[in-house]
């Protein structure tokens, strides 16, 4: 599948560099013809960036939603599963320290479906200085099969008691042997980045070694915790 194979943002690019090639070979001097070149190049690049990030967009998609084809899921949700993170500082400097967490508490309504409250904290110490986040995210959540997706509806920070709308939608999967949660976009505090296992894994929703391979990797990575481990376990 073409977004298996190509990352859209440099085919883009490569599109745009090849283009600038063609049209400025012999061009010679002429002013009206560099100018017509000019705006041939303007619109070309635009058309490659969107088209790019309409690629972009189409793969993502699919983290955003549960599979077509629903499968009743046969593994215990109901309770807590712990982002184990463990405390990290710059270049090991004794001057800065960071802790910090995620706990997911889910409350099921029935097998495939009910509510989720997440909470996360961070903490750095500077010398003898502190600063500490803290804040709880609600929402609702559906599954099948291996897969469960997030609906995140709320956001309320602890220190100040702020509450506002939160938007957001994302695809978890569980595995059996590991027994833990890895979401499919990394994430921590309501904030995503654009890496995991979306960007390693060949077709959407095909969990085979090419997605444990790539699931893997991002949930074993040194100093980072990907993956929620089962409280109960």
């Amino acid at each position: 599948m073409i977004l298996s194979i190509f990352n859209s943002k440099n085919l883009a690019l490569q599109l745009v560099k090849f283009r600038i090639k063609e049209i400025y070979k012999d061009t010679g001097k002429n002013f009206h013809f560099f100018i017509k070149i000019q705006l041939n190049v303007f619109v070309f690049a635009t058309i490659a960036i969107t088209l790019g990030n309409c690629i972009n967009n189409f793969r993502d998609n699919w983290v955003r939603s549960l599979p077509p084809e629903y499968s009743q899921p046969n593994w215990k949700v109901d309770g807590k599963w712990v982002r184990v993170t463990p405390p990290k500082s710059a270049m090991n400097s004794q001057y800065h320290k960071n802790t910090w967490g995620e706990v997911i508490e889910f409350q099921s309504e029935s097998i495939d479906k009910g509510t989720f409250q997440k909470r996360y904290w961070k903490e750095d110490m500077y010398g003898t200085d502190k600063k500490r986040e803290e804040f709880i995210f609600d929402g609702t959540y559906k599954r099948s099969g291996n897969w469960i997706l997030l609906t995140t509806l709320k956001k309320r920070d602890v220190l100040t008691n702020k509450l506002e709308e939160f938007d957001a939608k994302l695809l978890y999967h569980y595995d059996s042997k590991e027994n833990n949660l890895a979401p499919m976009l990394y994430e921590t505090g309501g904030v995503e980045k654009e890496f995991g296992i979306l960007y390693e894994t060949k077709n959407a929703y095909m969990e085979d070694e090419f997605f444990f391979r790539a699931r893997k990797n991002f949930t074993k990575k040194e100093f980072q915790a990907h993956a929620y481990e089962s409280y109960d376990r």
